[in-house]
């Protein structure tokens, strides 16, 4: 029981984490429909910035509903056997594969960008392309671990040296683009409704639950993470598929 209560913590979080956004999305629609707002960031020596709302708010935030739909196989969360060179035993997420994490990313940036837009570049794009870059070499698998990793990181950095965001010689200045906020927003929902109807078609086919057990098991990308998978950590035993 202690195991299986364990798995379910990273997938809380991230639906948390994307509940919170989807949350605020909306409300910048409602408030700031077709007009800009000031707002400020509410840290100490932070900065007023400016938003736009508009339907991009809303389109953003029915693919982050559909990001926590598609959240699948958390039931076959495991730990990464030790190795020679490699003694971290990360989190391994067999299920969650290349088409979760590219919606999810358009999605997380075009929040930041429709909420937070003078810091789209490092609170946005810089930090989602970093666990990208650790999912597709060294840590496959370990995509949302390296993500809340991240995540924390540029956290206590944002609250601990507020002034080095806005006030620096590298701060990128939005282009406060309406257009380009409706086609990154709607490249977010069409990318989550794909995956989607995917999971939906794999679900008939094979007649598993994803929310019990696992979806992805016959993919080779699946196979190639779960091979890593360390059977004697107790949080990789057998997860019953249907």
């Amino acid at each position: 029981m202690q195991h299986k209560v364990c798995r379910l913590f990273p997938p809380a979080i991230l639906a948390l984490n994307i509940l919170e956004a989807v949350i605020r999305d909306i409300q910048l629609g409602r408030n700031y429909y077709g007009t800009k707002g000031i707002l400020n960031d509410g840290i100490k020596d932070g900065v007023d910035y400016v938003v736009i709302g508009g339907a991009w708010n809303y389109m953003n935030g029915i693919a982050g509903i559909l990001s926590i739909i598609i959240i699948t196989g958390f039931a076959g969360i495991c730990l990464r056997k030790e190795e020679k060179n490699d003694k971290s035993k990360s989190l391994l997420w067999p299920d969650m594969l290349w088409f979760y994490i590219v919606p999810y990313t358009f999605w997380n940036f075009a929040y930041v960008y429709n909420a937070l837009p003078h810091r789209a570049w490092y609170n946005g794009l810089a930090l989602l392309i970093a666990p990208i870059i650790c999912a597709l070499t060294t840590s496959k698998g370990s995509w949302v671990q390296h993500r809340g990793h991240t995540l924390a990181l540029w956290c206590y950095f944002a609250l601990s040296f507020p002034h080095l965001l806005d006030n620096s010689p590298f701060t990128v200045i939005s282009s406060y683009n309406p257009t380009i906020q409706f086609i990154v927003s709607l490249i977010a929902l069409l990318s989550h409704v794909a995956v989607v109807f995917y999971m939906i078609y794999k679900i008939k086919k094979t007649s598993r639950n994803p929310y019990k057990g696992e979806l992805y098991t016959d993919l080779k990308g699946y196979k190639a993470i779960k091979a890593m998978a360390d059977n004697g950590s107790g949080l990789s035993s057998a997860v019953p598929q249907k």
